[in-house]
């Protein structure tokens, strides 16, 4: 809920100068098209910040191999917040000189245009190169739109409905690379965008430190009720300790 929370705040507030959270009560906002935002930062079309963009391209599922010169980003390798979470991403031999307008440099952002609407991701780098889905819609950025803020953007509630605002489609809806260029967003300058992305990041990685300690608990208690309950730790023992330690406290 924290993380939720501080999500929406720098979205929506983003951070000042001295790198706190903007206050309504002392900073000043704009009503736009897109709601209250900062007077600093500007609404403008997603697209005037995109170099470039292309769906990912089709070839016959026989060229799909364990062992394939190429490898696919689908949707169904992402989870929610965009985090590539498949083992590994299945491969295809492709001709890599005749597909390689098609492949991923760091940095490139990648949202999934039908099925599971939205979801983006930045990509890092693989062990080989890799081509995004058929789909999905690849975008490279200027530098003035920092990807990792694009993509907390719309993966946020508020970017989501920004991109469902410009879906069609009846039963299988979907969305184009012209609809999503249309997209009116809040741009900070780009050392807010990295501010904000930052702050961001260190919150994700103290949430994930409390849940591998959280993850550890549950193993070690997993492990004492075993012992405990086949008899390899003595009860009255560890209740002796309990009570030793109760009345040192």
């Amino acid at each position: 809920r924290i993380k939720a929370g501080l999500l929406h705040d720098l979205l929506t507030r983003g951070i000042d100068d001295a790198g706190r959270l903007r206050d309504p009560a002392t900073h000043r906002f704009k009503e736009t098209a897109v709601g209250l935002v900062p007077v600093e930062w500007e609404v403008e079309r997603f697209g005037g910040h995109v170099e470039s963009s292309a769906f990912g391209p089709r070839f016959s599922s026989a060229l799909y191999a364990e062992d394939g010169s190429a490898a696919m980003l689908r949707t169904t390798d992402l989870d929610d917040d965009g985090n590539i979470i498949s083992l590994s991403l299945p491969r295809a031999n492709l001709d890599l000189g005749g597909y390689a307008h098609h492949f991923l440099k760091e940095g490139d952002v990648v949202i999934s245009r039908s099925g599971t609407i939205g979801v983006t991701t930045v990509f890092s780098g693989y062990e080989v190169p890799v081509i995004p889905a058929a789909f999905m819609i690849r975008f490279r950025m200027f530098d003035t739109m920092n990807p990792t803020f694009v993509r907390r953007l719309f993966n946020s509630p508020r970017g989501r409905k920004l991109i469902y605002g410009k879906m069609a489609g009846g039963v299988q809806s979907n969305i184009t690379s012209t609809a999503i260029a249309d997209i009116r967003i809040p741009v900070p300058n780009p050392e807010e965008q990295r501010a904000i992305c930052r702050v961001f990041d260190e919150v994700n990685e103290s949430l994930a430190q409390t849940r591998r300690q959280l993850d550890k608990l549950h193993s070690l208690k997993s492990g004492l009720m075993h012992d405990l309950l086949t008899g390899w730790v003595a009860v009255t023992r560890l209740a002796n300790a309990v009570e030793e330690g109760s009345n040192a406290a």
